[in-house]
């Protein structure tokens, strides 16, 4: 199929990933002019899809397959992103930690004990656990830590299924955890990006030095996160088998 007319369906429901992805396409595109005559979209719906890979590989195909494609002949595209904290490998049986369960890893019960606030004693199951819990938990169980290495690590699929054909790719984007008498900081980012300092950006910007992912200009981020690295690998892939 020629690239021109490659037609790629994008199977998520978070919109924050959504803006991610179709804002790393347009750089993409803006530098490589085949890639603007492809056409990208969200999917017309996404079913719950129980992740239940054995990694974010295998989650990123189970919710590629679980999308029809916008148009007829057309590809899915798919990813599964987690957080990995390597002082904390093993914590909750979880290693890496928090990896698969980046978004599940804080119940109701590890809350109120790492946290220790009385509001999550005496309430705990009635406030639905946040993101913003998520991080506070995580830089608490670093207070001890002076190894505060991470990373987002991002595994991507685009899925054709009339051929069958699989295209994966998978990206890291090393980190620093901010130190723990530090708060969450910026407002461009989602998820764990508060408080996750870029260990390097291309060409050392001394401008984003100790700026966090979510303090980052939402340009930098698309170019050189851990989605917009795993997207340029498939679709440097695709425009191979389109050729």
């Amino acid at each position: 199929m020629p690239f021109s007319e490659c037609h790629i369906t994008i199977a998520t429901t978070n919109a924050h990933k959504l803006a991610e992805l179709r804002a790393s396409f347009a750089v993409l595109a803006a530098e490589d002019a085949l890639l603007q005559v492809a056409s990208l979209s969200p999917a017309e719906s996404m079913p719950d899809v129980d992740e239940s890979g054995a990694d974010f590989a295998e989650n990123a195909l189970l919710k590629a397959k679980a999308v029809p494609p916008n148009q007829p002949d057309g590809w899915i595209l798919a990813e599964d992103t987690g957080f990995e904290v390597e002082a904390l490998a093993g914590l909750y049986g979880l290693n890496p930690f928090p990896g698969l369960h980046s978004n599940r890893w804080l119940t109701n019960a590890r809350r109120a004990e790492i946290l220790d606030e009385p509001l999550y004693q005496e309430l705990g199951a009635q406030i639905p656990v946040s993101q913003p819990d998520r991080n506070r938990a995580i830089l608490t169980l670093m207070a001890k830590h002076s190894h505060r290495d991470a990373a987002f690590v991002t595994a991507m699929v685009l899925w054709h299924p009339a051929s069958q054909r699989l295209i994966q790719a998978q990206a890291k984007w090393p980190l620093t955890v901010i130190a723990s008498d530090n708060l969450p900081r910026g407002q461009a980012g989602f998820g764990y990006d508060p408080i996750c300092i870029p260990k390097q950006l291309p060409g050392n910007q001394p401008a984003y030095a100790h700026k966090t992912v979510a303090e980052l200009p939402p340009a930098v981020k698309h170019v050189y996160s851990h989605r917009a690295q795993a997207l340029q690998q498939v679709l440097a892939q695709l425009k191979a088998l389109s050729v």
